[in-house]
């Protein structure tokens, strides 16, 4: 290989990676949340998260997160989180899994820090 198929090679994986990047939050970017009407993704401030994260009370779900898990979800994230999120704003997920979406820093009410929540619907038998 040369060097000009060299930097060709590498720049079509960057594009891969980019393309597989934009994928995966693409579900992400067609959701709003239900109580707000805020976009729910700009791009890198949603994840699936461990369901060990997340604690049902009564209507709704408490989120708390560290610094460090806050920011496995949103790399820009520069506060943890508290946050409870009420049966009105949360969506069901695609998947198996729960999903949020952060702000950056915004702590304040009544998102406290959560732009949009994902739950694992459950069939009751």
């Amino acid at each position: 290989m040369n060097w000009t198929q060299g930097i060709s090679s590498a720049v079509a994986l960057v594009g891969i990676a980019m393309f597989h990047s934009a994928q995966a939050h693409s579900w992400y970017s067609t959701t709003k949340d239900p109580m707000t009407g805020y976009r729910c993704c700009g791009g890198s401030d949603c994840a699936p998260i461990p369901e060990s994260w997340v604690r049902y009370e009564h209507d709704g779900f408490r989120l708390r997160l560290t610094i460090g898990q806050a920011l496995a979800v949103n790399p820009k994230a520069k506060r943890p989180i508290d946050a409870f999120i009420p049966s009105e704003r949360v969506q069901p997920s695609p998947d198996t899994s729960f999903h949020v979406c952060l702000y950056a820093a915004d702590r304040r009410g009544p998102s406290e820090g959560v732009i949009c929540f994902f739950a694992p619907m459950v069939s009751q038998l």
